[in-house]
C-alpha cells in the first residue's frame, strides 16, 4: 500500500486523529510494534508531531491502547443492556457485547495479546484495567447477592477476581488461535463457566 493511498485512508482529521489511526493501522499490520517515522508518513504529517501531542513513542502507544480499552469499558456499560432485566439476562447480554466488540475490532489481538517494545507500559495499562474491571464485577455481583439472585455466601471481591481472570484470558486465547470459535459457540462456553463459579442457573 503506497503513502498517498494511505494518507488517503486515513482521512483529513487533526493531526492527532491521524497519528492515532496511523499508529493503530501499523500496530495491526505488525501485530504488535510500529515505527514513528513509519507513523507519521503514514499520516501525512511531521514526525514532530508526534513529540507536540504525545511526548514520544511510548506516550502515543499509551494512547492507542487507552482507546482499546476505553472502547471496551463502554461495552460493558449498564446503559448498553436491555432495561429491567434480571440479573442473569443482563450479564449474559454483556458478556455477549463484549465477545462482539473484541472479534470486530482488529486491535484485540494486539492489545490482549502483546504490544513488542513496549511490554511493561503495555503490562501496566492492562492491569489497571483490569482492576478497575474487577471492582465493578464484585459490585456487579453483590447486586446480585443483595437482589437474591446470586448465593450470599460467596466473597464477591475473591469471585470477581477469578472471573475477571478467566474471562479475560479465554478471550485473548479465543482471539490469538488461528481458528476463532464462532461468537454464540464462544458466549455461552464462557457464560456457563461464569454461572458455575457463581452457582448461578446456565
Amino acid at each position: 500500500m503506497d503513502g498517498a493511498t494511505t494518507t488517503q485512508q486515513i482521512g483529513y482529521g487533526t493531526g492527532r486523529e491521524r497519528l492515532l489511526e496511523a499508529a493503530r493501522e501499523q500496530l495491526i499490520e505488525t501485530g504488535g510494534d510500529f515505527d514513528v517515522e513509519e507513523v507519521a508518513a503514514r499520516a501525512g504529517v511531521s514526525k514532530s508531531l508526534i513529540w507536540r501531542h504525545f511526548g514520544n513513542r511510548a506516550g502515543l502507544l499509551e494512547a492507542v491502547v487507552q482507546d482499546f480499552w476505553d472502547g471496551y469499558d463502554e461495552t460493558l456499560a449498564d446503559a448498553n443492556l436491555t432495561p429491567d432485566a434480571d440479573w442473569g439476562a443482563r450479564e449474559r447480554e454483556r458478556l455477549g457485547r463484549l465477545v462482539d466488540f473484541l472479534l470486530d475490532h482488529p486491535l484485540a489481538p494486539v492489545v490482549l495479546g502483546h504490544v513488542e517494545g513496549d511490554a511493561a507500559l503495555h503490562r501496566v495499562i492492562k492491569a489497571e484495567r483490569l482492576k478497575r474491571h474487577i471492582r465493578f464485577a464484585a459490585r456487579n455481583i453483590r447486586r446480585g447477592q443483595k437482589s437474591g439472585q446470586i448465593d450470599k455466601s460467596l466473597d464477591a471481591d475473591l469471585v470477581a477476581a477469578m472471573i475477571i481472570g478467566g474471562v479475560h484470558q479465554a478471550l485473548t486465547l479465543a482471539l490469538t488461535e488461528s481458528r476463532r470459535p464462532g461468537r454464540k459457540r464462544l458466549t455461552d462456553a464462557v457464560w456457563q463457566s461464569v454461572a458455575a463459579i457463581l452457582r448461578f442457573p446456565s
